[in-house]
């Protein structure tokens, strides 16, 4: 597939969605970013996540005005991107508190983020879902975050447009690098008519998977076995960066957590999301 990284001409569905992705992970220090237009409901979700064993920075707002132009320029952060790298830039209000802050609904208390990041794929170029308009790279991270320096980060970024209903289904989706450099990412989808699992290990396209996870306020651990290669995955988390999402009157936690990834191979380090949303028809 080749990249598309511009915008896409949006469908009539209410929930019509284009999104970028955008995360790194360190030993102690990570962060994620999503740019996700609703062009139909007039409004962005844009999530900004810095996150450390102990707490979060972040920008958390799903009302944000639609960007207007081709920088993507939302609360004063700019998201520019060519085929192979994307580049975050800016200086914004934010706030501080703790992940259990967030999943208990409770404010933090005002903060600045000041970033300048850059995605390089690492290894293969973008992988393409097969039943849906998404495609996924693999990076590593560098850069400046808060005077903090990133260094060859594993990272990784996706493109997706379409209608994305976040009650229709629940998914885990993850992605890590190794330390001997192999590239991790699963996406496993359950509707209530069918499961979509997808992903890869290196140039191997993953099949089927079968995962379990201990998640109480807060994702505590998780496991997955991945065909055809045969991969076990123990997920220890590091930090977390959930929202809540609210939807027909139901609020849920949606948990994004950047952890460890360990197999025989040795260990890596990524992120991790899980979507428990009540589900309903799409």
């Amino acid at each position: 597939m080749t990249y598309e990284e511009h915008r896409h001409e949006p469908g009539d569905e209410h929930w019509w969605n284009e999104s970028w992705y955008f995360d790194f992970a360190t030993e102690d220090f990570g962060g994620y970013v999503r740019v996700g237009l609703v062009p139909n409901q007039d409004a962005c979700w844009y999530l900004l996540c810095l996150v450390t064993p102990t707490s979060v920075v972040r920008i958390d707002d799903k009302t944000a005005p639609l960007p207007t132009d081709d920088a993507l320029t939302i609360h004063g952060i700019t998201h520019v991107g060519t085929d192979g790298t994307w580049r975050i830039a800016g200086t914004a209000a934010a706030e501080e508190l703790t992940a259990q802050d967030i999943v208990d609904g409770r404010p933090g208390t005002p903060t600045t983020i000041e970033l300048d990041l850059t995605w390089t794929t690492d290894g293969r170029g973008p992988f393409e879902y097969e039943v849906t308009t998404r495609y996924e790279v693999p990076c590593l991270v560098n850069g400046t975050v808060n005077g903090r320096t990133v260094t060859d980060a594993a990272g990784q970024r996706d493109h997706s447009w379409g209608v994305r209903d976040w009650k229709s289904s629940r998914w885990c989706w993850s992605s890590a690098r190794l330390a001997d450099g192999t590239r991790l990412h699963v996406t496993d989808v359950v509707f209530p008519q069918f499961r979509f699992t997808t992903g890869y290990v290196d140039d191997v396209t993953v099949t089927a998977v079968e995962r379990t996870e201990e998640i109480d306020d807060l994702p505590r651990k998780g496991r997955l076995v991945v065909s055809p290669t045969g991969t076990t995955v123990d997920v220890t988390p590091i930090a977390h960066g959930p929202t809540l999402i609210t939807d027909g009157g139901d609020t849920w936690p949606f948990h994004r957590t950047m952890a460890r990834f360990s197999t025989d191979a040795g260990d890596g380090l990524g992120w991790i999301e899980w979507n428990e949303a009540p589900i309903t028809s799409a």
